[in-house]
């Protein structure tokens, strides 16, 4: 059906981006495919870039001094430290899995705060659901966790909570809104949303040509 489809349809590139930030009906489309009915969606504001690793790359410069790092898991996407060293910037890892191999909150916290005493200030980034490498997703119990991590820390300093949701539809895409809607005020959340696998050839792959 990719196959059959016309270009006019696989590539609408006039159709969607007339504007730089992107029409209001794609806008409006991104917004409801993460956040839904949740109340996050009633103050949210979307910008089209290029890609998500746009939105990455765009979240790294803003919110993140020259010489300063991010943090993330220590298993992670290799271009979040090509965006980060491109732009001068570092990247910093704990510990993902605890010894019984769930999602590590003890060393989250710990890193965070040790970022946020050198700092005064952070950017996280998470890749989740169907996290790449790991294909780890948390559940809510977890992301109820983080969010506890994330509002403790952001008693110290501004912290700002990337979430890379490339995978989005691979797994459960809505499990971290409850958690995070409880702390929205507290914190700067930034989603960082890709159609490539949800909706495109990237995710249509067959099974047996991945190597």
């Amino acid at each position: 059906m990719i196959r059959r489809a016309p270009r006019s349809t696989l590539y609408p590139y006039t159709t969607l981006f007339r504007s730089i930030a992107g029409d209001r009906v794609f806008i409006d489309a991104i917004v409801g495919d993460v956040f839904g009915t949740s109340s996050l969606a009633e103050n949210a504001v979307a910008v089209a870039t290029a890609g998500g690793t746009g939105a990455l790359h765009h979240a790294v410069v803003n919110y993140v001094r020259p010489g300063e790092a991010l943090l993330t898991t220590s298993y992670y996407w290799g271009p979040y430290r090509i965006i980060a060293d491109h732009a001068g910037r570092a990247v910093e890892t704990f510990e993902m899995f605890a010894p019984d191999g769930t999602f590590h909150l003890e060393a989250m916290r710990e890193g965070l705060s040790q970022l946020m005493e050198r700092q005064g200030r952070a950017l996280i980034i998470f890749n989740f659901p169907c996290h790449n490498p790991t294909g780890y997703s948390l559940d809510a119990g977890e992301w109820e966790g983080v969010a506890g991590i994330l509002a403790q820390a952001s008693d110290r300093g501004p912290v700002t909570f990337v979430l890379d949701l490339a995978y989005a539809h691979y797994g459960e895409a809505s499990c971290w809104l409850p958690a995070l809607e409880a702390i929205a005020e507290r914190i700067t959340l930034l989603v960082a949303w890709s159609a490539s696998k949800s909706f495109l050839q990237y995710g249509a792959r067959d099974r047996k040509s991945v190597v």
